[in-house]
């Protein structure tokens, strides 16, 4: 049985968590990192952006509400 896909929450983007978005037959995969000044950031195919939104913009080729594009992963989904 599938779960909903619930939008991630502010709170779920600790450092480490991976994120997984779906576009157009494509599917995206990113993770939250620390930056330089201690900021977590979105790492995407090797670039980081500030924002779920920007990493989001840069998969889809368009602006998205990165809150809505981007889902977490979790750990069952991985087995």
């Amino acid at each position: 049985m599938r779960r909903g896909r619930a939008a991630i929450r502010h709170e779920s983007l600790a450092p480490g968590t991976r994120l997984v978005g779906h576009l157009k037959g494509r599917t995206f995969s990113a993770t939250v990192v620390v930056g330089p000044n201690g900021e977590s950031l979105v790492e995407l195919e090797g670039v980081r952006y500030p924002s779920v939104s920007a990493a989001g913009k840069a998969a889809a080729g368009y602006s998205v509400n990165g809150w809505r594009f981007w889902r977490r992963v979790e750990e069952d989904d991985l087995a």
